[in-house]
């Protein structure tokens, strides 16, 4: 007779807003980004004649090649190229050719930090801050008997406990791959949050991956089975649902 030694549902938790350390840990790092551009420009690109040979000549090349009207002009005299040599290399002097990505970095970081906040950082968690449902799930299913005391308001113990549900020698590489597994799956899911087929699939992939290492005393792994690891709307909130069943 088949038995239920696990049930609970755990709440994605999704911040409202980016922590503010995320976005200027990106805007130092494209900052740093930019300014080894710049220092590599000036490196490789240090007089006029260098300039000439290295930018000016391949792009009047390649224009020429690219468009009639430019191949049927006449080639630019020696002093029309120094000319353009010369605005080349004052701007890679005053910082001219970084300055609209400089501009840009503002709001690229906070794009970037909403993005792995709102996508990433509710199923892999983040520091002390926030709690991932990825590693957070894995603890239940990998017998860590503290996590029980770790439930939130919002979450909700049907029946049991975490339960250890593959081989010792097996925990750590299911961990691994389950916590990425859901990390993948819950990204797709705040893509296409309504989408029933996006949800179908990607808990259909949880659980093939899960019943690769479950115990054989357990009832098989499928989605909405009798042991399944699904992703739930639930009171109107996205939730990973853990059922156990010994078969």
């Amino acid at each position: 007779m088949d038995q239920t030694v696990l049930l609970v549902r755990i709440v994605v938790i999704i911040p409202e807003k980016p922590f503010p350390e995320l976005s200027e840990k990106w805007g130092r790092g494209m900052k740093l980004t930019i300014s080894k551009r710049a220092t590599g420009l000036k490196k490789a690109l240090p007089d006029i004649e260098t300039i000439i040979e290295k930018v000016i000549k391949p792009k009047i090349s390649a224009e020429r090649r690219m468009f009639p009207t430019v191949a049927a002009r006449p080639e630019p005299s020696r002093a029309e190229l120094e000319r353009m040599a010369r605005n080349w290399l004052k701007g890679i002097k005053h910082g001219r050719h970084q300055r609209p990505y400089e501009s840009a970095i503002d709001q690229t970081k906070l794009r970037l930090a909403q993005g792995l906040t709102e996508r990433v950082l509710p199923f892999r968690g983040y520091r002390d801050k926030l709690r991932g449902v990825g590693p957070f799930a894995a603890r239940w299913l990998t017998g860590d008997k503290k996590a029980r005391n770790e439930l939130t308001p919002a979450d909700e113990l049907v029946i049991g406990q975490p339960v250890m549900i593959t081989a010792p020698e097996k925990v750590h590489p299911f961990r691994n791959k389950f916590i990425a597994r859901i990390v993948s799956a819950g990204s797709q899911l705040t893509i296409s949050p309504l989408d029933e087929s996006v949800r179908k699939d990607q808990n259909d992939r949880i659980n093939q991956l899960v019943q690769a290492y479950a115990s054989p005393d357990l009832s098989p792994f499928t989605t909405g089975g009798k042991s399944h690891i699904d992703f739930i709307r639930y009171h109107n909130q996205l939730y990973l649902e853990l059922q156990v069943t010994r078969a």
